[in-house]
């Protein structure tokens, strides 16, 4: 569910980045490569997404790795971490931003006849709706790099905006 969900949105990924030089036995489950900034990100199943969060916040302190953000998901929960607003860009990273698609789905199996009309609210079916749009509003790939910027901290915030730097420094190309 979750890379046909970033692939509607336009972003583009590589499974399982790897940083050379680095050993470990996990890695992150992928890095976004459509985006300025560097992303990673990590699933887990369905209704599990708590236990991913000490996973992100580990991954984006691994050595190597530029990535000052970081997307936990099970595909119905997404959440974003990076930064705290006055703290480092690795140290310490905290949730950012979330957004839950539990509505929308109920909503879509609706409209697709899965789901019965009078067991679905009025309430639920019109925050469907608000999710279904505010996802892409979100996870945008333009929108997404403004966002990220927006909430960096200040003093690295120029490192991210370098026209001098690839895409995807953060990595030397070694992927698994």
């Amino acid at each position: 569910m979750v890379e046909p969900l970033l692939s509607a949105v336009g972003l583009e990924y590589q499974l399982e980045p790897r940083s050379t030089g680095v050993y470990r036995k996990r890695w992150p489950d992928f890095e976004l490569t459509s985006t300025e900034i560097p992303y990673i990100g990590e699933v887990k199943a369905m209704n599990d997404v708590e236990r991913g969060a000490e996973d992100i916040k580990e991954y984006l302190g691994i050595e190597g790795f530029i990535s000052p953000y970081g997307i936990l998901t099970d595909g119905v929960e997404w959440s974003i971490y990076g930064p705290p607003a006055d703290g480092g860009r690795t140290s310490n990273p905290v949730e950012r931003n979330s957004i839950s698609l539990a509505d929308s789905l109920k909503t879509v199996a609706l409209a697709e006849g899965y789901w019965d009309m009078d067991l679905l609210s009025s309430n639920i079916r019109s925050n469907g709706v608000a999710q279904i749009e505010a996802f892409p509003r979100l996870f945008d790939p333009d929108q997404i790099d403004v966002w990220a910027l927006e909430k960096m901290p200040r003093q690295y915030r120029r490192e991210f905006l370098s026209e001098n730097r690839s895409l995807q420094a953060s990595l030397d190309g070694t992927w698994g």
